[in-house]
């Protein structure tokens, strides 16, 4: 795999900020590396289901986050195809999960990734694998133009 370019790491940080999805699931990246991601998200009480456990698709968007950013951080843009999840255990209220992921395979047209969910204890509690359409590469100058939008909005 290539090596991560200096700047994406940042501009890839700066773009998560702007999913309001994510956003509302309180997500935060807290490991963005070359082909691999660390995601968290805090068990709150509106993310639970019927049995008072994180429900299955908040697990399902937590993981889709951090395998889209794994193939991010290549530098290459991903859309995914599909994954399969299984269920290995639940969280409950007040704890606190993560995401990994790394990229198993960075093809020309797809990309395959997996990815694990596990509680603060380390306990896994979920596995996924995923196939996602590769879509071109991010470059310095479409930042650069971001950034001065996201400036320009801001001052307004």
């Amino acid at each position: 795999m290539k090596e991560q370019p200096a700047w994406l790491k940042e501009y890839l940080l700066s773009l998560s900020e702007l999913s309001s999805y994510a956003n509302y699931l309180q997500m935060e990246i807290i490991a963005l590396g070359s082909g691999a991601t660390t995601v968290s998200m805090l068990v709150r009480h509106e993310l639970t289901n019927l049995s008072g456990i994180l429900h299955g698709g908040a697990v399902g968007s937590l993981i889709d986050m951090a395998m889209n950013l794994a193939c991010f951080s290549l530098g290459r843009r991903a859309t995914v195809l599909g994954f399969n999840t299984n269920f290995l255990g639940g969280a409950r209220e007040g704890d606190t999960v993560r995401a990994e992921a790394r990229v198993l395979h960075s093809g020309r047209s797809t990309m395959v990734v997996e990815g694990r969910v596990l509680d603060s204890q380390g306990k896994l509690l979920a596995k996924a694998r995923g196939t996602f359409l590769a879509q071109g590469e991010f470059t310095p100058q479409e930042r650069a133009v971001r950034h001065s939008q996201t400036a320009t909005a801001g001052a307004t």
